[in-house]
Protein backbone atom coordinates (compact mmCIF):
# COMPACT_ATOMS: atom_id res chain seq x y z
CA UNK A 1 0.00 0.00 0.00
CA UNK A 2 1.84 3.55 -0.81
CA UNK A 3 2.19 5.74 1.96
CA UNK A 4 -0.23 8.80 2.41
CA UNK A 5 2.84 11.06 0.88
CA UNK A 6 3.28 8.57 -2.24
CA UNK A 7 -0.80 9.33 -2.67
CA UNK A 8 -0.73 13.17 -2.24
CA UNK A 9 2.45 13.61 -4.71
CA UNK A 10 0.75 11.64 -7.35
CA UNK A 11 -2.34 14.00 -7.12
CA UNK A 12 -3.05 16.60 -9.98
CA UNK A 13 -0.73 19.66 -9.54
CA UNK A 14 -4.18 22.22 -9.55
CA UNK A 15 -5.57 19.83 -6.88
CA UNK A 16 -2.83 20.31 -4.77
CA UNK A 17 -2.67 23.57 -5.38
CA UNK A 18 -6.23 24.32 -4.76
CA UNK A 19 -5.70 22.47 -1.49
CA UNK A 20 -3.84 25.10 0.04
CA UNK A 21 -6.13 28.16 -1.29
CA UNK A 22 -9.16 29.89 0.16
CA UNK A 23 -10.72 31.18 -2.87
CA UNK A 24 -13.18 34.11 -2.49
CA UNK A 25 -14.19 36.52 -5.25
CA UNK A 26 -12.39 37.75 -7.76
CA UNK A 27 -11.60 41.28 -6.34
CA UNK A 28 -10.86 39.47 -2.93
CA UNK A 29 -7.16 38.14 -1.76
CA UNK A 30 -7.24 34.30 -2.69
CA UNK A 31 -4.76 32.98 0.44
CA UNK A 32 -2.34 30.57 0.49
CA UNK A 33 -2.42 28.57 3.61
CA UNK A 34 0.31 25.89 2.94
CA UNK A 35 3.35 26.55 3.79
CA UNK A 36 4.93 30.18 3.85
CA UNK A 37 8.56 30.41 3.00
CA UNK A 38 11.28 32.98 4.74
CA UNK A 39 10.33 36.11 2.61
CA UNK A 40 6.24 35.42 3.31
CA UNK A 41 5.16 34.09 0.10
CA UNK A 42 3.34 30.57 -0.36
CA UNK A 43 5.49 27.82 -1.43
CA UNK A 44 4.69 24.31 -2.88
CA UNK A 45 6.88 21.73 -4.06
CA UNK A 46 6.31 20.66 -7.82
CA UNK A 47 8.94 18.03 -9.11
CA UNK A 48 10.83 17.88 -6.49
CA UNK A 49 11.30 21.83 -6.77
CA UNK A 50 10.26 24.99 -4.31
CA UNK A 51 8.41 27.27 -6.20
CA UNK A 52 6.37 29.97 -5.35
CA UNK A 53 2.47 29.71 -5.46
CA UNK A 54 1.65 32.84 -6.94
CA UNK A 55 3.93 31.61 -9.86
CA UNK A 56 2.63 28.20 -10.07
CA UNK A 57 -1.21 29.83 -10.10
CA UNK A 58 -0.48 31.91 -12.86
CA UNK A 59 1.00 29.07 -14.81
CA UNK A 60 -2.02 26.86 -14.11
CA UNK A 61 -4.42 29.36 -15.57
CA UNK A 62 -2.14 29.57 -18.60
CA UNK A 63 0.02 32.69 -18.10
CA UNK A 64 3.41 32.16 -19.84
CA UNK A 65 6.27 33.96 -18.04
CA UNK A 66 9.24 35.06 -20.19
CA UNK A 67 12.63 35.23 -18.69
CA UNK A 68 13.36 38.06 -16.92
CA UNK A 69 9.89 38.68 -15.40
CA UNK A 70 8.44 38.03 -12.61
CA UNK A 71 4.89 38.08 -11.05
CA UNK A 72 3.84 40.98 -8.89
CA UNK A 73 1.50 41.25 -6.20
CA UNK A 74 -0.70 44.50 -7.12
CA UNK A 75 -2.61 44.18 -4.06
CA UNK A 76 0.77 44.04 -1.70
CA UNK A 77 -0.48 40.73 -0.07
CA UNK A 78 2.65 38.46 -0.34
CA UNK A 79 -0.03 35.35 0.67
CA UNK A 80 -1.92 36.12 -2.13
CA UNK A 81 -2.41 33.98 -5.33
CA UNK A 82 -5.32 35.40 -6.89
CA UNK A 83 -4.05 35.79 -10.58
CA UNK A 84 -6.43 38.75 -10.85
CA UNK A 85 -4.07 40.44 -8.37
CA UNK A 86 -0.95 39.59 -10.31
CA UNK A 87 0.58 41.50 -13.15
CA UNK A 88 4.01 39.92 -15.04
CA UNK A 89 6.47 42.66 -14.91
CA UNK A 90 10.57 42.66 -15.58
CA UNK A 91 12.62 42.14 -12.19
CA UNK A 92 13.24 46.04 -12.37
CA UNK A 93 9.76 47.39 -12.10
CA UNK A 94 8.75 44.75 -9.76
CA UNK A 95 11.69 46.13 -7.46
CA UNK A 96 10.48 49.83 -8.37
CA UNK A 97 7.26 48.94 -7.42
CA UNK A 98 8.22 47.60 -3.66
CA UNK A 99 7.93 48.43 -0.49
CA UNK A 100 11.81 47.80 0.51
CA UNK A 101 13.42 50.50 2.44
CA UNK A 102 15.63 51.56 -0.46
CA UNK A 103 12.66 51.73 -2.85
CA UNK A 104 10.74 54.28 -0.14
CA UNK A 105 14.08 56.35 0.21
CA UNK A 106 14.65 56.71 -3.46
CA UNK A 107 11.25 57.70 -3.61
CA UNK A 108 10.79 60.11 -0.72
CA UNK A 109 10.79 63.96 -1.71
CA UNK A 110 12.57 65.51 1.36
CA UNK A 111 15.37 63.96 3.49
CA UNK A 112 15.06 63.00 7.05
CA UNK A 113 15.60 66.26 8.64
CA UNK A 114 12.90 67.89 5.76
CA UNK A 115 14.44 69.28 3.25
CA UNK A 116 13.35 68.93 -0.36
CA UNK A 117 15.75 66.53 -2.02
CA UNK A 118 14.73 67.99 -5.23
CA UNK A 119 16.54 69.40 -7.94
CA UNK A 120 19.53 72.26 -6.84
CA UNK A 121 19.75 70.31 -3.26
CA UNK A 122 20.31 67.29 -4.57
CA UNK A 123 24.01 65.65 -4.72
CA UNK A 124 24.86 62.49 -6.87
CA UNK A 125 27.62 60.18 -5.49
CA UNK A 126 28.77 58.82 -8.77
CA UNK A 127 30.13 55.76 -7.39
CA UNK A 128 26.68 54.86 -6.12
CA UNK A 129 24.61 56.21 -9.05
CA UNK A 130 21.48 55.19 -6.97
CA UNK A 131 22.36 57.26 -3.76
CA UNK A 132 20.52 61.19 -3.34
CA UNK A 133 22.09 63.46 -0.48
CA UNK A 134 21.06 66.53 0.79
CA UNK A 135 23.34 69.25 0.39
CA UNK A 136 22.03 71.59 3.30
CA UNK A 137 22.06 67.99 5.64
CA UNK A 138 26.01 68.11 4.27
CA UNK A 139 26.78 71.44 4.77
CA UNK A 140 25.38 71.17 8.52
CA UNK A 141 27.55 67.52 8.71
CA UNK A 142 30.65 69.87 7.95
CA UNK A 143 29.77 72.33 9.84
CA UNK A 144 29.47 70.99 12.92
CA UNK A 145 32.59 68.46 12.95
CA UNK A 146 34.56 71.53 11.92
CA UNK A 147 32.76 73.45 14.94
CA UNK A 148 33.79 70.02 16.85
CA UNK A 149 37.41 69.95 15.82
CA UNK A 150 37.80 73.86 15.32
CA UNK A 151 40.57 74.23 18.57
CA UNK A 152 42.92 71.38 17.14
CA UNK A 153 42.97 72.37 13.49
CA UNK A 154 43.42 75.95 14.38
CA UNK A 155 46.53 74.61 16.63
CA UNK A 156 47.68 72.48 13.58
CA UNK A 157 47.64 75.16 11.74
CA UNK A 158 49.58 78.06 13.82
CA UNK A 159 52.31 75.12 14.22
CA UNK A 160 52.66 74.72 10.67
CA UNK A 161 53.02 78.31 10.39
CA UNK A 162 55.57 78.33 12.81
CA UNK A 163 58.08 76.15 11.49
CA UNK A 164 57.63 77.51 8.03
CA UNK A 165 58.52 80.99 9.37
CA UNK A 166 62.72 81.32 9.65
CA UNK A 167 63.24 82.52 13.14
CA UNK A 168 64.30 86.61 13.09
CA UNK A 169 67.62 85.60 14.75
CA UNK A 170 69.11 83.43 11.50
CA UNK A 171 67.98 86.17 8.76
CA UNK A 172 70.25 88.89 11.24
CA UNK A 173 73.58 86.30 11.51
CA UNK A 174 73.05 85.97 7.33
Amino acid sequence: MPSVDTQFKRQPVIDRFLRYVTIGSFDECWEWIGVINDRGYGRIVIDGVHRTAHTVGLELMGVVIPPGYVPDHLCRNRRCVNPFHLEVVPKGVNTLRGMGPSMVLHRAQQCAKGHSVIGANVQLIASKPNQRRCRICIKDRQRNWYNKHKTSIQARRKGKRAATRVPESTVAEQ
